[in-house]
Parts: C-alpha cells; structure tokens; sequence
C-alpha cells in the first residue's frame, strides 16, 4: 500500500486512551453492586411491587451494557496492541532485510535489485 505510514507512538497512545475508558466501563460495572430493592421500602401501594421490579430489571441491564462496553473496548485496545506488535515486527524484519541485503553486496537501484 502506497503512502501508508503507522505512527506507533500514536497507536501506543490510542491502545492507552481506549484501555482507560475499558477500565472506567468495568468500574462504573462493579461500583453498581448488588440491586437489592425491597418492594416494602416504597410503601404498601400495589405498584411498590412493580417499581421495585422495574428498578431491579433497570440496574441489571445498565451493568449489562457497562459490563459490554468495558469487554468491547478492551478488545479494541487489545487489537490496537497487536497491530502495533505486528507492524513493529515488520519494519524490524523489512529493516534486517535490507541490512543483509546491503552487507551481502547487493545495491538497490530504484525498486530492482542487482549484485
């Protein structure tokens, strides 16, 4: 690919800035607790019964969908990891190719390769 340039210090510091907000996910999860509503602690009207229920099924889908954005985050902070990985490998590798190629004799001429 022409013209593509990997900046890793910057995708070093995306992988950080999106591994932050994973954990922040996973606290606000966990600072949730348990949702324990007593129906009795809203009074004896028939809906106290069904506004605890509402309250309970409410605290279960938000730790729910925190739970999910902390995994989902954490999953793009580990492939933004192993894309900087693989891309340092490569330049390591594509830079030890060419120091043999250069110490074995052979000069490159444009994009041809002579000896």
């Amino acid at each position: 690919m022409q013209g593509f340039i990997v900046d890793l210090d910057e995708l070093a510091w995306c992988r950080k800035i999106v591994q932050d907000q994973a954990e922040q996910f996973d606290g606000i999860a966990a600072g949730l607790g348990p949702n324990d509503v007593n129906a009795s602690l809203l009074g004896t009207l028939p809906a106290a019964t069904k506004l605890a229920r509402a309250s309970q099924d409410l605290h279960t889908a938000a730790r729910a969908e925190f739970s999910a954005a902390q995994e989902f985050l954490g999953s793009v902070g580990q492939g933004l990891g192993e894309e900087g990985r693989s891309t340092s490998e490569t330049e390591i590798g594509n830079a030890d190719a060419l120091r043999s190629a250069w110490t074995s004799g052979v000069r490159v001429e444009g994009s041809i390769c002579r000896s």
